[in-house]
């Protein structure tokens, strides 16, 4: 057939590694510019670069038999087309199959756990003892946009998210902005250590085993901040037992900036209230003291900026959204001994 007779000729093959040498090449490049990663979501991990490689192990495989390398005389050359199939075959299976990671082991200790090189979206779904987790991998990339999107419905709620974009390196800043909105920036302390939030009003958090919203007014469970005529109040629940600072903890009462109040373990300070701002996530240079990668999430239309490892939370209604994006601990079958170091 001459389908049979095109896909195992030999300009076919040269044309395959034609292309194959120039995507390498490209690569190479978008590599050097952009990293590792940028370079897998361009070239390796693409469907048309799989579909070169199958089309690769075909030509060479059937180039066995329509050129007669079986034949004692061709064994050199059926060596190299046998090599080549099992190299790519290999490499799909890695491509699937396989894992990478690093692995700490102190001296004269054993174990069987590493961390993942990929990077993983981790949410937790949770409302009262319900409770739903997913992971998806996820590839991220400078000057990427739309790196991946999840939706799911729970609870009677359609949970969008959406990681938009990704900085290997950057800031995140509270500017003055003439069209931007009310934030405010807080000081936590409880069971866990001091706690920074910079929270934009109609914004929810939830720190330790609590939540604390700006803005909003219905669910009073939360500890409450609001913003009218001016001035700032703040409502905390009765569960949360205020101290005598609050005389009414079922109320709104005014508060003050740069003022402590105790409810239960927890201390709060409003340090800033900025009545017009947006955030800003600014990228550094690599080789900066400062900074963290930094990734835009929109969560049914509200923006995060997660921090690589660390996890954020999130109100929707009354569906807590857990998210972080980071690498996981996997576990090997079986474990690795570092007698001595040299």
């Amino acid at each position: 057939m001459k389908i049979f007779k095109f896909l195992f000729s030999g300009w076919f093959m040269g044309l395959l590694l034609v292309v194959f040498a120039y995507a390498i090449g490209y690569a190479t490049f978008v590599e050097n510019d952009y990293g590792a990663i940028a370079a897998k979501i361009a070239v390796y991990n693409s469907r048309w670069f799989e579909v070169l490689l199958f089309l690769m192990v075909v030509n060479f495989a059937g180039m066995i038999f329509t050129k007669h390398l079986y034949l004692k005389s061709k064994w050199n050359i059926l060596v190299i087309h046998i090599a080549l199939v099992i190299i790519i075959i290999g490499a799909g299976i890695t491509r699937y199959y396989g894992f990478e990671g690093q692995m700490h082991i102190r001296e004269g200790k054993t174990t069987n756990i590493f961390r993942s090189s990929d990077t993983f979206l981790f949410v937790q779904l949770k409302e009262g003892d319900q409770i739903e987790s997913l992971e998806k991998k996820i590839l991220l990339a400078q000057g990427r946009n739309d790196l991946l999107s999840i939706s799911r419905s729970w609870q009677g709620n359609d949970v969008n998210i959406d990681v938009v974009n990704y900085y290997p390196k950057a800031i995140q800043t509270l500017v003055k902005s003439e069209s931007g909105e009310a934030y405010l920036t807080l000081a936590i302390g409880g069971k866990t250590g001091r706690i920074e939030l910079t929270m934009k009003e109609g914004e929810t958090r939830m720190v330790e085993d609590f939540g604390i919203s700006f803005g909003d007014t219905t669910n009073r469970a939360l500890v409450q901040i609001i913003y009218r005529a001016d001035k700032l109040y703040m409502r905390i629940p009765q569960a949360l037992k205020a101290d005598s600072l609050i005389s009414e903890p079922e109320s709104f009462v005014p508060v003050q900036t740069m003022t402590m109040l105790r409810a239960g373990e927890t201390t709060y300070v409003i340090k800033e209230l900025i009545k017009n701002g947006r955030m800003e996530v600014r990228q550094v240079a690599q080789n900066a003291d400062h900074g963290a990668p930094i990734i835009n999430v929109v969560v049914n239309g509200k923006d995060m900026a997660l921090i690589s490892g660390r996890q954020q939370t999130v109100m929707l209604g009354n569906t807590e959204v857990a998210i972080r994006i980071g690498t996981k601990m996997l576990q090997l079958p079986f474990s690795l001994k570092l007698n001595k170091l040299i």
